[in-house]
């Protein structure tokens, strides 16, 4: 890989990652300026993703893309990737729900179109200037562009619960589970049936079976099939809800996959940790306290709690110097660490100051 000259080394410990063993020191993506030439930084946002894939194109990004990646170190298992996407609720868009994006926002919304639970015929809208056939058509484009200087992200799965929030609305979902909570389960199993298609449709088109799965997160799958799992919707359940409505299609997600990362974000969803953790399929958790929590470092004990159970962990928001002081309480066989250093030369320190 042009810009990740070590991928061969790289795969050896992601192999070791997934297997929950160690080689030399705990997993780390680690990225920096590359020495001795200029840093060009590019945040491809989702809603920059979003105008390029459905408007304007990506011949105005690709230069700025690869000049990024040039000037970029990717140091331990830091791998360039690519996040081709409409935003977090793409999926529910496949269905035929609408999106919404306005220049200069960060992310795009769904607008939606569901007034109600009666009468659905769920199935992917094929239309050819629908949203999935325009995404996978994009997907094909780059797969050819990026060979050897990046892999393309699969997409971030807001299936199952959080497209049918998107398709109907927070808030009338929220009664439905209430009011008809058999309707709510016709509906989630409709949904539910839709991915296996979506799911190979963007392994394929992204060359994934030849070069590998990842995520929109670090973690890399050499051979096989990779997502992330995810239900942000589930911060709304308690416990017994949860067992009805998200955790058995987060289950079906994660059996359908030769290996998962959970997406555990805010305080609310701990609520489900326990049944997360019983499902003996799932690789690994990305705990995020969310916005107004400590930190995830603040979580020691949550973090050995989830290390224990035989789950390894992703670990997103250590500074440099806390995974250097701190790596060593956790189990360095189940942990990936993901961090930005400021020098390359901080970087390769930080590599040689985890050796074990």
């Amino acid at each position: 890989m042009i810009y990740k000259q070590d991928f061969e080394n790289a795969k050896l410990h992601w192999r070791a990652f997934w297997e929950k063993e160690v080689i030399d020191r705990p997993a780390l993506c680690v990225t920096s300026p590359k020495r001795d030439r200029p840093y060009h930084p590019y945040n491809l946002t989702p809603t920059i993703s979003y105008f390029a894939c459905m408007q304007d194109g990506w011949t105005e990004h690709l230069p700025l893309l690869e000049q990024h990646m040039e000037s970029t170190w990717y140091g331990g298992e830091a791998i360039p990737q690519l996040d081709v996407t409409l935003g977090p609720d793409e999926y529910a868009a496949f269905l035929g729900g609408r999106l919404e994006a306005i220049r200069g926002n960060p992310t795009t919304w769904s607008v939606p179109v569901w007034n109600s639970l009666e009468g659905l015929n769920i199935a992917i809208d094929h239309t050819e200037d629908g949203y999935f056939e325009r995404l996978r058509r994009v997907f094909r484009e780059l797969s050819v562009w990026s060979e050897n200087k990046c892999l393309l992200n699969m997409l971030d799965f807001h299936s199952h619960l959080d497209a049918l929030c998107a398709l109907r609305d927070p808030a009338e979902t929220c009664m439905d589970i209430m009011d008809d909570p058999d309707a709510v389960v016709q509906a989630l199993n409709g949904i539910a049936a839709t991915y296996p298609e979506i799911f190979e449709a963007f392994y394929t088109d992204g060359c994934m079976e030849k070069r590998g799965s990842i995520g929109w997160g670090p973690t890399y799958l050499e051979k096989g099939r990779f997502a992330i799992v995810s239900c942000d919707f589930s911060c709304l359940l308690g416990a017994e809800q949860g067992k009805k409505f998200f955790l058995p299609y987060v289950e079906q997600e994660i059996d359908y996959l030769d290996r998962s990362l959970y997406h555990l974000d805010g305080k609310d969803a701990l609520v489900h940790l326990e049944h997360l953790l019983a499902i003996e399929k799932l690789d690994c958790i990305q705990w995020v306290p969310g916005a107004g929590a400590p930190r995830s470092i603040e979580w020691m004990d949550l973090l050995k709690k989830i290390q224990q159970v035989g789950k390894s962990l992703w670990i997103f928001d250590w500074t440099p110097d806390e995974i250097r002081t701190h790596f060593r309480e956790l189990d360095p066989a189940k942990v990936v660490f993901s961090v930005h250093c400021d020098s390359q030369d901080d970087a390769e320190r930080l590599l040689e100051d985890i050796r074990l």
